[in-house]
C-alpha cells in the first residue's frame, strides 16, 4: 500500500512537500535551505520514477505569482514611478549578460545554435524564452538544451540568494531594521497641535478653509477656553484655539502658514470627553462609497483621522473608500464611538473573510492575459505566460482594491497560505520534471554542457548583483529581489520571502520580471540567428 501510495500523484506530492519542508529546516553551518528544500526531494523522487501532473506545477506557479502581485500590488505602483527606469536598466543587465556569456560559450565549445540557445533559456529559467527559442529554430535540440540547463539555472539562484548574504557578512533583519530607520519622517502619520494666530482664520468654519486643497490632514480636536470639543465641519475658529491636526510630517508642516506656530506640549487637547477608537470594518454598507458619502460625522458624530490597511496607513480625505478589514481610528464622544463601533462591525468572521469569487476571476484573467499573444516588432511574438499574467493581474487588482462593487481584496492571512502553498507546488512539479532526466542528460553530455548552463546562471546572477549593490547601491533585501526578477526565478523569490519579512524584495522582483521576460523571450529568438 506504501508503494501504491508514493506513485499516488496527489500523495506523492503531499510526501513530498512534508519531506521537504523538514529537509528545509535542518540547519548547517547556520544555514537552511528553507522551501527549496521541496525541490532537493522532488528531483529525487522524479529520479526514482514518480510523475506528478504538470498542472501541478502550472497551480503552483499561478497561485504563487498571484499571491506575490496581490502583496505588492498597493505599493508597486508608486515604486516604479520612482524607480522605474532604474528596475529597467537591471533588467537588461542581468538578461544581455547572460546572452553574451552564451555566445562566448558557443563559440569557444563549438555548441550548436539550437542546443546554445536552450541552454540559455534554461539557465534563466524562462519557459517563455524556451517557446520562442522553439519557434525560432524548430528543433528538438532546443528541449535538450533547456533540460540540460535548467536544474541548475533554479537550483543555483535559489542557493545563491541564499547564501550569498552570509558569505557577505549582511544581516538581513539588520538590512530590514535600516530600511525602516532609513525611511523619511515625513512618510510617518503624526499628531500636532496648533496655535490659531492667525487673523484671516476668525469666524472661519473649518469646512470653508478647505484645507484638503492645501494639505492632506484631518483636524480631530479643537481647544478653546479649557475646552475639548469634537471637530466638525461647521466649527467657526477664533484666535486662540488650539487643533490637533494628524498627518504626514511634510504635510503638517503646511499647516503653520494656515493656523500659526505649532504647540508645545503634547497633553494640550488630552482628554476623557472626547476619545480615538481603532474600529475594524466589517459592514459592507461602509465600504465601496467615499467617506464624504458616508455622512459619518452627521450619522455618529465621529471623524476618521487614520485609516489602517495591512501594513500601511493613511490619512484619509473624503475621496476616501474604506475596505472591509481596514482598521480605522475614529475621534468623538465616547458614546458616539460606541455607536460608530456598533454599526461598523467588529465581526471577527467577515474581516477574515476571503472572496472566492473575486479569487477566482482574478486569477481567470490573469491566466487569460498569460496566454494572450503579443506582437513585437520584425514579426516576432510572446506571451506573458502563466508566471507573468497572473502576476500583473495580482499587482493592478491589489493596486485598486475594487472592480465596481467587488472587493477583490484578500486578507493578509489568505495570501500567505496562497502564497506557501503555490510555492511548495511548483517545486514539487519542477523538481520531478527535473529529476526524471537530469541524470541521463548529465551522462551523455559529460557534464560539458551542464557546465556551460551554470556559467551562463552564475554569471548572469552575479552581473546583476554587483551592478545592483555597487553600481545602482541598492539595499541587499532589493538587490535579491531584483536579481530573482532578471532571472525570472519564482523559486529564489520564495526563497527570499522566507528569510525576511520586508516587502523590498517583493517590490524589486515585480518591477523587474515583466521586464526580464520579454527581453528573454526577444533575445532568444534574436540569439539562434546571431549563432
Amino acid at each position: 500500500m506504501l508503494q501504491q501510495l508514493i506513485f499516488h500523484p496527489v500523495a506523492a506530492l503531499f510526501l513530498i512537500v512534508a519531506l521537504g519542508s523538514a529537509l528545509g529546516k535542518v540547519r548547517l553551518a547556520g544555514a537552511t535551505l528553507g522551501s527549496s528544500g521541496v525541490l532537493f526531494v522532488a528531483l529525487l523522487f522524479g529520479h526514482l520514477g514518480v510523475k506528478l501532473p504538470g498542472e501541478i506545477k502550472e497551480l503552483g506557479i499561478i497561485l504563487f505569482v498571484y499571491a506575490v502581485g496581490l502583496q505588492a500590488g498597493p505599493r508597486f505602483f508608486n515604486q516604479f514611478r520612482r524607480r522605474g527606469i532604474l528596475f529597467a536598466k537591471i533588467a537588461v543587465l542581468v538578461v544581455v549578460s547572460g546572452a553574451v556569456i552564451t555566445w562566448v560559450i558557443t563559440r569557444l565549445l563549438g555548441i550548436s545554435p539550437e542546443l546554445a540557445i536552450g541552454i540559455y533559456a534554461g539557465a534563466m529559467t524562462s519557459t517563455p524564452g524556451l517557446a520562442a527559442a522553439m519557434d525560432a529554430s524548430g528543433d528538438p535540440l532546443v528541449g535538450v538544451g533547456y533540460g540540460l540547463a535548467y536544474p541548475f539555472g533554479v537550483i543555483g539562484v535559489v542557493l545563491l540568494v541564499q547564501l550569498l548574504p552570509r558569505a557577505l557578512r549582511i544581516d538581513l533583519a539588520r538590512e530590514e531594521q535600516a530600511i525602516r530607520a532609513a525611511e523619511p519622517g515625513g512618510k510617518q502619520v503624526r499628531r500636532r497641535q496648533f496655535y490659531v494666530t492667525n487673523p484671516a482664520c476668525e469666524g472661519k468654519t473649518l469646512q470653508g478653509l478647505q484645507l484638503h486643497r492645501i494639505s492632506k490632514v484631518n483636524i480631530s480636536r479643537i481647544l478653546r477656553e479649557g475646552r475639548i470639543t469634537p471637530a466638525r465641519p461647521d466649527t467657526r475658529l477664533e484666535v486662540g484655539d488650539v487643533v490637533m491636526a494628524v498627518g504626514q510630517e511634510e504635510e503638517l508642516d503646511k499647516l503653520e502658514l494656515v493656523f500659526g506656530a505649532k504647540a508645545q506640549g503634547e497633553g494640550l487637547l488630552e482628554t476623557t470627553e472626547v476619545v480615538a477608537r481603532d474600529v475594524f470594518i466589517s459592514n459592507d454598507s461602509m465600504t465601496g462609497r467615499a467617506l464624504a458619502e458616508l455622512g459619518l460625522l452627521e450619522r455618529y458624530g465621529v471623524i476618521i483621522t487614520r485609516v489602517f490597511r495591512e501594513d500601511m496607513e493613511f490619512v484619509p480625505t473624503g475621496r476616501f473608500m474604506l475596505e472591509i478589514g481596514d482598521s480605522v481610528r475614529v475621534a468623538g464622544s465616547k458614546e458616539d464611538c460606541e455607536n460608530f463601533l456598533a454599526d461598523a462591525g467588529q465581526h471577527e468572521k467577515r474581516i477574515h473573510e476571503t472572496s472566492i469569487l473575486a479569487l477566482s476571476l482574478g486569477i481567470f484573467a490573469g491566466m487569460l492575459l498569460g496566454y494572450k499573444e503579443f506582437s513585437l516588432p520584425g514579426g516576432a511574438s510572446f506571451r506573458l505566460g502563466l508566471a507573468g499574467g497572473p502576476l500583473f493581474v495580482g499587482l493592478v487588482l491589489a493596486h485598486y482594491g475594487r472592480i465596481g462593487r467587488l472587493n477583490i481584496r484578500i486578507p493578509r492571512g489568505a495570501k500567505y497560505i496562497l502564497n506557501q502553498l503555490g510555492l511548495v507546488f511548483f517545486l514539487a512539479g519542477a523538481g520531478v520534471e527535473a529529476g526524471g532526466s537530469v541524470v541521463g542528460v548529465v551522462a551523455a553530455s559529460g557534464g560539458s554542457m551542464l557546465a556551460a548552463g551554470a556559467i551562463i546562471t552564475l554569471g548572469a546572477a552575479l552581473t546583476g548583483l554587483l551592478a545592483c549593490r555597487y553600481l545602482f547601491r541598492l539595499d541587499m533585501l532589493s538587490v535579491l529581489g531584483a536579481v530573482a526578477g532578471g532571472m525570472t526565478s519564482t523559486p529564489a523569490l520564495g526563497a527570499i520571502t522566507e528569510a525576511t519579512d520586508s516587502r523590498q524584495p517583493l517590490l524589486a522582483y515585480t518591477a523587474v520580471y515583466p521586464v526580464a521576460l520579454i527581453l528573454i523571450t526577444v533575445i532568444c529568438q534574436f540569439l539562434f540567428f546571431l549563432l
